[in-house]
């Protein structure tokens, strides 16, 4: 027994400390190259004494609040910078022609499902005629509650809507 927690003990400290090296290919996405959040701390204040400012000071003194908002952060600034990278990689994942059944074929599917004006104009509300039948099929309580449910299950908050805050 104890030779076989040895051995399983000493396969899980060599998994563990096995580096995988990956190797970026046209598909993958570059890391970004410097760290946003680091190049904005105000090292000239000890994080012991007021934290906020040592974690957003740099970037306060250099980024005051845009007219055009009531108010402006960091957050504000990585969310734009999210926004900006999911774009690129929807816009790329489109025009790359990837293999079927991909995840670039299926991110590029779904983007110009959602970009074409044309082809969504043209099925008006025909894709969701068939929930909408199901809300003209309503005649009593208990049809009310299920579609309600079903409708939860796809995302729309009938009556309520389910927000956890952790």
């Amino acid at each position: 027994m104890k030779r076989i927690l040895a051995t399983a003990a000493a396969a899980v400290l060599a998994a563990c400390s096995t580096s995988s090296v990956t190797t970026n290919n046209s598909s993958t996405p570059a890391p970004a190259s410097g760290d946003f959040l680091a190049a904005n701390l105000d090292t000239t204040v000890s994080p012991a004494v007021d934290f906020f400012q040592y974690a957003n000071g740099g970037w306060l003194k250099r980024h005051p609040i845009p007219a055009s908002e009531a108010s402006w952060g960091i957050g504000n600034e990585v969310r734009e910078q999210l926004y900006v990278n999911l774009r690129k990689i929807n816009e790329e994942s489109a025009a790359a022609h990837a293999a079927p059944g991909s995840d670039a074929q299926k991110i590029g599917d779904f983007w110009y499902s959602g970009m074409d004006s044309v082809g969504i104009n043209k099925l008006k509300l025909q894709p969701l005629q068939p929930d909408l039948d199901k809300i003209n099929a309503i005649h009593s309580v208990s049809d009310l509650i299920a579609e309600a449910g079903d409708l939860h299950t796809k995302g729309t908050g009938v009556f309520f809507s389910a927000y956890f805050k952790l």
